[in-house]
């Protein structure tokens, strides 16, 4: 399930509805076996009922949305491989691109695990600028040298990024040819 809001708090209750969901008579479905597709271009798509999930529990979900004004974007649940329920919440809509802003940290945070998992990183100790091989960075110092992966995994980098006004800094690297080399990204 992926859920965009400003409120950790708000999100956190929508996925323990969304779990509600799951959970049937006290006990969560078993899942079904992988199916013999994967998604590449696009996902198949089910009803809730023919993927052990109970409708009127995902309606009550979006009543509990509505109800206590939740400013979630969009609701997506994959289950068994299939999508069970895909919603857009006005003003957004389908196909529309926006900043996924935390749930980015998210995905990068499991991607990071499986990398140590499969022992492409050594762990979150590990410093993140010899990742990069030979490659340059703007204003290098030992404060740069130092950021670890768990430093930008925590957002405890020290690196100086304004949101305000505008998101400035996220701004001036996404009009940047280099993201890795903005000079606006320094410590």
């Amino acid at each position: 399930m992926m859920l965009r809001n400003t409120s950790g708090t708000r999100v956190a209750r929508v996925g323990v509805l969304a779990l509600a969901c799951l959970v049937g008579n006290g006990s969560i479905h078993q899942a079904a076996a992988t199916p013999k597709y994967w998604p590449t271009h696009g996902w198949r798509r089910s009803s809730p009922e023919a993927q052990g999930m109970d409708s009127k529990k995902l309606a009550a979900a979006f009543d509990y949305v509505r109800e206590h004004r939740i400013p979630i974007h969009s609701l997506v649940i994959v289950r068994n491989g299939y999508v069970v329920l895909d919603a857009y919440f006005w003003p957004f809509q389908e196909g529309q691109l926006h900043d996924l802003a935390s749930v980015t940290k998210s995905v990068t945070s499991t991607l990071i695990g499986v990398a140590i998992g499969q022992r492409k990183l050594s762990g979150l100790t590990q410093r993140v600028l010899p990742i990069f091989g030979e490659r340059s960075f703007a204003n290098p110092d030992e404060r740069k040298n130092r950021v670890t992966i768990e430093n930008l995994l925590t957002m405890t980098s020290g690196l100086d990024c304004h949101a305000k006004p505008r998101e400035i800094t996220l701004s001036q690297m996404m009009a940047s040819a280099n993201w890795i080399s903005t000079p606006t990204a320094t410590a």
